[in-house]
């Protein structure tokens, strides 16, 4: 699990070329959005992120 950017541990997956893998999260109901990223160095940096949006 990574760090959140609000504090306590946010599940985490890592695999490798050309494998799959599923992480399932259920979001609070109180968020409109959330932003997903690659945590390993240099690839946020990269453009290795994203949003998903909410709202209706």
């Amino acid at each position: 699990m990574a760090e959140g950017a609000h504090g306590g541990k946010m599940p985490a997956v890592t695999i490798g070329p050309g494998e799959t893998a599923e992480l399932v999260w259920s979001a609070p109901e109180n968020v409109d959005s959330l932003e997903y990223a690659c945590n390993i160095p240099g690839h946020y940096e990269a453009g290795m992120y994203g949003d998903f949006d909410f709202k209706g």
